[in-house]
């Protein structure tokens, strides 16, 4: 049988092709059991069984490093699985089986390091295989042919049964989260009960269903009879659909699936990438209009343009769109946040997304033309502007004398010292070394033009703004 634990790993240097084993007695063993000896030697790896006269070829790495696992045994046949990746990045994984008189092996789909869970092998020699990415994500099953490399037959919607992986006439079958699904070995027919669910809404279903080198998302609507493609990536790309966000509003659903965003609405659904925007962190929409969405800091429109920036990191599942025309979320730190989805009508001490609320002062930005980061205190009637460009990732306060409050602001366009009092606002940017968790006992001259404080060692440091 296959065993949870791996029964053995090598893994080595080689900088030569591998050298001919000559006989069963050479090499390093790394496997015995049940007569069947495998071993390293000169930068491949060999097997002897109780009928071989002379060692078998299990793999080679044309990499400069790899690694070697003999999963155990299925079905009489020892299981290995082998990796090897170049200088220029990425890594190959093949699976591979020997009988203790002969061995077949095969490539797993793409150039990331698989994590094989399980493999069965039929009585032509072909091989069935659950795979993932790492951590349950991106399980998958795969059918090599004999002497073909992996052909992605389907994911798995939830957690695979150990030892459930079955061949059965004509295709492979497995149980997951109490299901039992079988799917041929020449891959699924496309219909609209194909594939693995990712979202079914009144009617609808969104899933996700191989074809060849092609990893599709699909559709159908209730009155389908053929799915909509909606979007397609390669297999070797090792991308699975997912849905990371969906937001239902009404009949309306929108989604985030990897690097798209997808709405749902009545007898229509549409799948688009937002230009220049790769990362998706959340996606929300109201009864009516088009959503919005959260990537790089900001939570933006379909078209990329920006309405406000989120003041940190969101806290994901929060972003929300009301049909009043608000948009909300909740930072990381448990900051709410509420911005108009049209701009701010007017500057006020309330607008725009909050930075820091302490003690009577917030630091907010606003996004206009561009992001502008402003300051209010008790002592100021209008919101003062702290910098006319580039978003503050973090604001903190280092002191309050004299009626004034100095400012640390970590910020993409370089860091700045604010002192913010009623006489107006002080700006400099400090030398490169400082950073805002090193000052100590800051003080400020009575007419803000100078900051005073020591090192985490004591030693004394001023800057003049």
């Amino acid at each position: 049988m296959i065993r949870a634990a791996l029964l053995t790993l090598a893994t080595f240097f080689v900088l030569a092709s591998a050298a001919q084993a000559r006989t069963c007695r050479d090499g390093k063993t790394v496997y015995r059991q049940a007569g069947v000896r495998v071993f390293s030697h000169g930068g491949g790896f060999w097997a002897c069984g109780k009928a071989t006269r002379r060692p078998v070829h299990l793999a080679s790495y044309t990499g400069p490093y790899g690694s070697f696992k003999v999963l155990g045994r299925r079905s009489g046949k020892v299981i290995f699985v082998f990796e090897f990746s170049g200088e220029g990045g990425g890594e190959d994984t093949s699976v591979g089986w020997f009988d203790g008189k002969r061995a077949r092996g095969g490539q797993l789909a793409g150039h990331v390091s698989n994590d094989v869970l399980d493999v069965v092998v039929a009585s032509d020699g072909g091989m069935g295989v659950i795979s993932s990415l790492g951590e349950d994500a991106g399980v998958r099953v795969g059918y090599l042919a004999p002497g073909r490399g992996e052909l992605v037959l389907a994911t798995i919607d939830g957690r695979y049964a150990p030892r459930s992986l079955t061949f059965t006439t004509g295709g492979l079958r497995w149980r997951a989260d109490g299901q039992t699904r079988t799917v041929p070995l020449t891959g699924e027919p496309l219909s609209c009960t194909a594939g693995t669910t990712l979202l079914e809404h009144e009617g609808a279903r969104l899933f996700e269903v191989f074809k060849g080198d092609r990893d599709r998302l699909a559709a159908c609507l209730p009155a389908d009879t053929t799915p909509r493609i909606l979007a397609s990536t390669s297999v070797r790309d090792q991308d699975p659909w997912t849905l990371d966000s969906v937001k239902r509003a009404g009949s309306r659903v929108a989604f985030l699936a990897n690097d798209r965003i997808g709405l749902l609405d009545g007898p229509t659904i549409s799948v688009m990438r937002p230009p220049g925007y790769d990362e998706l962190d959340d996606v929300a929409l109201a009864t009516v209009g088009p959503p919005v969405f959260a990537s790089q800091g900001h939570v933006l429109r379909l078209d990329g343009t920006s309405i406000a920036s989120l003041g940190g990191v969101i806290e994901p599942g929060t972003l929300a769109l009301t049909d009043d025309g608000r948009v909300t979320w909740r930072n990381a730190d448990g900051r709410a946040q509420n911005v108009p989805l049209a701009g701010e009508p007017t500057l006020t001490c309330t607008s725009g997304t909050t930075l820091l609320d302490k003690d009577g002062l917030r630091v907010f930005e606003v996004h206009t033309d561009a992001t502008r980061l402003y300051g209010c205190t008790p002592g100021l009637p209008e919101p003062a502007l702290l910098l006319a460009q580039g978003a503050g990732e973090r604001v903190v306060e280092l002191t309050r004398q004299h009626g004034l409050i100095a400012l640390y602001v970590v910020s993409r366009r370089g860091d700045r010292v604010i002192v913010l009092g009623p006489a107006g606002v002080r700006v400099k940017a400090p030398r490169e070394s400082l950073a805002y968790a090193e000052l100590r006992d800051v003080t400020i001259a009575p007419d803000g033009s100078r900051i005073s404080w020591r090192d985490r060692k004591g030693r004394p440091h001023t800057l003049d703004l």
